[in-house]
């Protein structure tokens, strides 16, 4: 994904981080399997809920790899880090290069095997989806 040039290149210099413009599906699958940690930036939404969920994010969460979001304090993906601890994520703020060198080293120093993500699968099912999404839509009526 997309990440502002001053941490990306901060990422690049660090050893046991590899940094993906684009991947094909191929080189994704084969990064994954050998991956520690996944890191995920930031999606920029206004609106407080967004059908258009960033879908890397939606898909890791249903693995058990810890996963760091670089995102604004006021994002969606930060409010899912601060409601669900338990789940293995880790939150570093945009543009903060301390916060990110700090989330990557909670992530890869945790055990994978404690993270209970059920709560927040459930955030994902069809179901939940459909209704946050109706509602998000008769608010704005």
């Amino acid at each position: 994904g997309s990440v502002d040039k001053t941490v990306k290149k901060y990422l690049e210099g660090l050893e046991h981080i590899k940094v993906y413009d684009s991947s094909s599906l191929e080189e994704s699958i084969t990064a994954k399997k050998f991956a520690r940690v996944l890191f995920i930036p930031d999606f920029q939404v206004s609106l407080p809920y967004s059908p258009f969920l960033l879908s890397k994010f939606v898909y890791q969460v249903m693995e058990n790899i810890p996963i760091v979001v670089y995102s604004l304090k006021n994002s969606e993906m930060h409010d899912f880090v601060d409601k669900y601890p338990k789940s293995g994520i880790f939150w570093a703020e945009t543009g903060d290069k301390e916060s990110l060198k700090s989330a990557i080293k909670s992530a890869m120093e945790c055990n994978p095997e404690n993270f209970d993500r059920t709560e927040i699968r459930k955030c994902f099912a069809e179901e939940t989806i459909v209704k946050v999404f109706e509602d998000a839509v008769n608010m704005q009526c």
